[in-house]
């Protein structure tokens, strides 16, 4: 296997980015009494990489902050998973992958100079539920998540080291994602980037992706 190709699932794989800031905030709001204004949303996520794990310590850093965060992280994960798994199924004809998504992951699975990757930023479960919402199955041999990591550029890095198991080294590597903070972690990582502009927002067109 001669390439390496490494999906994101928000906005890449599946249109769940609307459900997962809606139910992330919501959940906060819930537990916490914390609300964030959309704009202090969207600097949030640009500042943390849009991972699960760096979003929550950064707005527990900022308006939380008690003596026991481990319990609160669980309590948040927990609830948030909930309602995931909730709105997923009650919104299940609403979620869909984006369009060929499947279809490129069909082709590269079947090409024997290709490895396929998954790296999320999403916590493992949530991930993985919002895969099965677009009928595709993880392989979970090369699934990275925030489970471990605060930064996207930490899995999409395990993601590489993952993979590279049964393998030396590729001759590409290339991270397919429809963020700014995807495509400036790749950069970081000195790995090749395709942008997927599913919103239709221009953002990744206008930073040249």
């Amino acid at each position: 296997m001669k390439y390496l190709a490494i999906f994101d699932i928000d906005g890449t794989l599946g249109n769940t980015v609307g459900i997962d800031d809606q139910i992330f905030r919501s959940t906060l709001s819930r537990l916490f009494d914390v609300e964030l204004s959309d704009n202090e949303w969207e600097n949030t996520k640009l500042e943390t990489t849009a991972t699960d794990s760096g979003l929550f310590k950064s707005i527990y850093d900022k308006y939380i902050n008690n003596s026991d965060f481990h319990h609160e992280l669980i309590k948040f994960k927990t609830t948030f998973t909930h309602y995931l798994r909730f709105e997923l199924l009650h919104k299940k004809n609403e979620i869909k992958e984006v369009t060929g998504a499947k279809n490129i992951l069909n082709e590269l699975l079947k090409d024997s100079d290709f490895t396929v990757a998954i790296a999320t930023g999403s916590w493992k479960y949530a991930g993985i539920l919002k895969l099965q919402a677009i009928n595709i199955s993880p392989n979970l041999n090369t699934y990275s998540n925030a489970e471990l990591f605060l930064d996207r550029k930490q899995i999409i890095q395990e993601a590489i080291n993952i993979s590279k198991k049964n393998k030396k080294d590729f001759k590409k590597i290339t991270y397919f994602g429809d963020g700014l903070w995807d495509k400036l972690s790749a950069e970081s990582l000195g790995i090749n980037f395709v942008g997927v502009d599913s919103s239709n927002n221009g953002i990744l067109k206008s930073h040249n992706s």
